[in-house]
């Protein structure tokens, strides 16, 4: 049933937003960026942790985090390292490590570590996930201590109606989201279509991914169908908690 849908990509926010404060989203796979300049006895050290969602199998989605540690045109550092980690709201957990040499006095080039690793989207496991990122260099010995992501998973639940039958062979049956949903949903797709009748109402959820810090959310295209129960506008709404039919 699941790979029955194929479902438009519309939403209530912007397809690409960009904001260029201390926080950046960027809207190709859905990125927020924690950028911090640490100083030390060696100069300027860029560091960084970001996550985003990886969407492009709209049924297999996964969250994403990465941290970086930037020479940063600092003839001084010849190498940077960094440790991220992610913890989901189960305390589902991972660690990476990478590190980079370079000599810019010979070079012209900065080292540049980034380590990137990720969790599945679990239905079962919505809310408040951590990346933290420890940045070090070994040449010379430095500290430079420690950057976090903290955000929040969640979906919208959607409520479609059927709508009518075309003359696509390969899902037929349109349906679209029902009438005062999608004022209380952060996202969704106006329509989706099915191989399968599956009756007159049937109910939908749709990822999304929020930086805490500044409450800015974007719509993911993760997405999978809800069997059974009642379906109007009053079962439409945003949730970061397991999915109840």
């Amino acid at each position: 049933m699941m790979k029955a849908l194929a479902l438009m990509a519309q939403s209530t926010l912007p397809a690409r937003k960009r904001v260029t404060a201390i926080f950046l989203t960027r809207c190709a796979f859905t990125v927020f960026v924690c950028l911090f300049t640490m100083p030390s006895a060696l100069g300027q050290v860029a560091s960084m942790t970001e996550s985003w969602v990886d969407d492009y199998d709209p049924h297999a989605g996964a969250i994403v985090g990465c941290g970086v540690t930037d020479g940063n045109y600092d003839w001084e550092i010849h190498q940077t390292s960094v440790e991220t980690t992610i913890t989901s709201p189960s305390g589902r957990y991972d660690v990476t490590f990478s590190e980079d040499t370079k000599y810019p006095q010979q070079s012209g080039l900065y080292p540049y570590a980034r380590a990137e690793l990720s969790l599945e989207w679990d239905w079962n496991d919505m809310g408040s996930y951590v990346i933290e990122s420890h940045h070090t260099s070994s040449c010379p010995v430095a500290d430079f201590g420690t950057t976090v992501f903290n955000g929040t998973a969640g979906y919208s639940k959607i409520c479609y109606q059927y709508d009518h039958t075309d003359n696509n062979f390969i899902n037929p049956f349109v349906y679209q989201i029902v009438d005062g949903c999608a004022a209380r949903i952060s996202c969704y797709n106006a329509f989706f279509y099915s191989f399968y009748h599956v009756g007159m109402r049937g109910k939908s959820a749709q990822g999304w991914f929020q930086e805490n810090f500044t409450g800015i959310k974007v719509c993911s295209l993760v997405q999978q169908p809800i069997i059974g129960g009642a379906c109007d506008a009053s079962h439409c709404g945003d949730v970061a908690v397991i999915i109840v039919p």
